[in-house]
């Protein structure tokens, strides 16, 4: 996590956070690389959610798939099985 906190939250551009590691002080180089180093892991993420979905897309539907669950007053989830999509009330 990023020990520095600066009240004035903004995106700075990619040229600008190289330009920085290249060329501030330690501190805006620390800066800098968290920035970088932030900006890649939201990527990463994004790419991974948009294949992720793209794939689930592809998997055709096979219809209602609901289930009831009964915990009897516990907090254990999911609990007991009462009833499938095609068992009756």
């Amino acid at each position: 996590m990023n020990k520095f906190h600066n009240s004035l939250q903004c995106i700075i551009p990619p040229y600008m956070l190289r330009a920085m590691l290249v060329n501030g002080n330690s501190a805006q180089k620390q800066i800098a690389l968290a920035g970088i180093t932030g900006s890649a892991q939201f990527r990463g993420q994004r790419q991974a959610l948009s294949e992720s979905v793209a794939y689930l897309a592809t998997i055709p539907a096979t219809g209602k798939q609901r289930k009831v669950f009964s915990t009897d007053g516990s907090t254990t989830l999911p609990g007991k099985l009462v009833r499938g999509e095609e068992q009756t009330p």
